[in-house]
């Protein structure tokens, strides 16, 4: 017999107890939270800058677009992660400071930052407002490459397919990345090598792809499915600075194995080389004038914003 009377809230068990009614329904019903419709960046604060913010800014919004996620205004999100980082950084200081003393400039932070669709009234129904959520915990940042050791990569082993809805968008629906990355961790890597069906690369578990060979720096381009990343662009335009030959087009896993050295990118960890490609070591990039000095602009520029 169906209940005739007032309907009944939605009881909600959150952490390690239920709590009153009202209290967590905007969580329970959220569609980041139930289905991984959302977006995020992860960001380096260096002190209390974020120095790459307009760009990280710019692949949110456009990703919040294109998956119906409803925005907030970019002056409110960005005083929420001012207030976030500033607080990781001198967490004896009121919640609220205007500025942070320029002393802790050293202080390297990531910082995530999280939009979901928000509170949905159907499967399929983003809410009125997004859920926002903002992380800052404490991380070295990106390092020379004189004081690198070098990434272990390791091709996985299963075709990995980027969904066409999702290209473009660093969304939180980051499953299949996080097996891959989890599968090269097993396997004794740092990262995972992903490519298609027909063995063509896009990306790794959770940076970009960079390749030299022949005087030539190489990158996957945005239609094999990878991510538009932050770091990516600017390597692409610095390498221009420096007058490198730059390409983007496919290449299949055995193509590249005639590159002379590898690189990956990442907007916390920077630009990165490969020490190891399954079983084959790989010299250091900085054994080549033109890529070390194009390197120290980009972790230069990371740094300095």
């Amino acid at each position: 017999m169906e209940h005739s009377g007032e309907p009944r809230p939605t009881v909600v068990w959150l952490g390690t107890g239920l709590v009153p009614p009202g209290t967590a329904e905007p969580w329970s019903a959220d569609q980041g939270l139930l289905r991984g419709w959302g977006v995020f960046e992860t960001m380096l604060a260096v002190g209390d800058r974020v120095p790459a913010w307009p760009q990280h800014w710019q692949r949110l919004e456009r990703g919040a677009r294109r998956l119906g996620i409803p925005l907030l205004a970019q002056e409110f999100v960005r005083a929420a992660v001012q207030q976030t980082v500033q607080q990781a950084i001198r967490p004896d200081l009121a919640p609220v400071v205007p500025l942070i003393n320029p002393g802790n400039s050293e202080v390297r932070l990531r910082v995530r930052l999280t939009l979901t669709a928000g509170a949905g009234a159907g499967v399929t129904e983003a809410g009125d407002r997004p859920g926002l959520l903002i992380t800052a915990s404490p991380c070295a940042g990106p390092q020379p490459w004189e004081q690198q050791a070098g990434v272990r990569l390791r091709t996985y082993p299963d075709p990995f397919e980027t969904p066409l809805a999702l290209r473009g968008c660093k969304h939180t629906s980051y499953l299949p990345w996080l097996m891959a990355a989890r599968w090269a961790e097993q396997h004794g890597a740092d990262e995972a090598l992903l490519v298609d069906g027909q063995g063509q690369v896009s990306e790794t578990s959770r940076r970009n792809v960079f390749a030299w060979w022949g005087g030539r720096l190489w990158t996957a381009p945005l239609s094999s499915g990878c991510l538009p990343g932050v770091t990516r662009e600017r390597v692409w335009a610095l390498a221009q600075q420096h007058g490198l030959g730059v390409s983007q087009e496919s290449l299949t896993r055995d193509e590249l194995r005639a590159a002379e050295y590898l690189m990956l990118t990442s907007a916390v960890a920077g630009m990165q080389w490969v020490s190891d490609w399954d079983g084959r070591s790989l010299l250091t990039p900085a054994r080549e004038p033109r890529l070390l000095a194009l390197a120290r602009d980009v972790h230069a520029a990371m740094i300095g914003g």
